[in-house]
C-alpha cells in the first residue's frame, strides 16, 4: 500500500465487464526484483536475441507457440495474448518483473510475428511449421536489434 493513497500496487480490481468474458475479477501484478543498487534484475539475456519474446530455453518457447504455420498463441483479436489462468498474466515468455510496458510490447511482437508467419507461409508454401518459425524469430531479432542500435 502507498501512504499516499492506501491503494495496493499488487492487486488491481477489474469491474467484471472488462474480462473479456474470462471469469476475472482481480489482476495479481508482481513486485519487480531490484538489487541493492536499485538495478531491475535480469536473469536470462539482454534481449538482443528477443528472449523476451521467445524465451531463453526451449521450454519457455514451447509455451508462446501454437506449432501450427510458425505461428505465436495469441487470444482471438491478435493484440489480446492469452492469460494464464493461476496468474492472470499473459502467457508469455516471460512471468517474472512483468511490467505493462512489456505486456504492450508482447501484443506488438507477437501480431508481427504472426503476420510475417503469414507472409512467409504464402511465400513459402513447402516450409513446415518449424522453418516459418525459425525465420521469423530471426526477422524479429533483427529488429530489435536494429532499434537498440540506431534507436530511432
Amino acid at each position: 500500500m502507498t501512504p499516499q493513497t492506501g491503494y495496493d500496487r499488487s492487486r488491481v480490481k477489474i469491474p467484471k465487464l472488462n474480462c473479456n468474458g474470462n471469469n476475472c475479477t482481480e489482476l495479481k501484478i508482481p513486485p519487480t526484483l531490484r538489487d541493492p543498487d536499485g538495478y531491475t534484475l535480469n536473469y536470462a539475456t539482454h534481449w538482443w536475441d528477443a528472449s523476451m519474446i521467445y524465451g531463453s530455453n526451449l521450454a519457455q518457447q514451447k509455451l508462446v507457440r501454437t506449432f501450427r504455420n510458425g505461428k505465436l498463441v495469441v487470444g482471438k483479436k491478435s493484440l489480446n495474448l492469452k492469460r494464464d489462468r493461476k496468474t492472470g498474466l499473459p502467457i508469455t515468455s516471460v512471468t517474472n518483473n512483468w511490467w505493462i510496458g512489456l505486456s504492450l510490447m508482447h501484443s506488438i511482437f507477437f501480431a508481427e510475428h504472426n503476420y510475417l508467419a503469414d507472409k512467409l507461409s504464402k511465400e513459402y508454401p513447402t516450409w513446415n511449421d518449424e522453418q516459418i518459425f525459425q525465420h521469423v524469430r530471426i526477422i524479429i531479432a533483427a529488429i530489435l536489434a536494429k532499434r537498440a542500435v540506431h534507436k530511432r
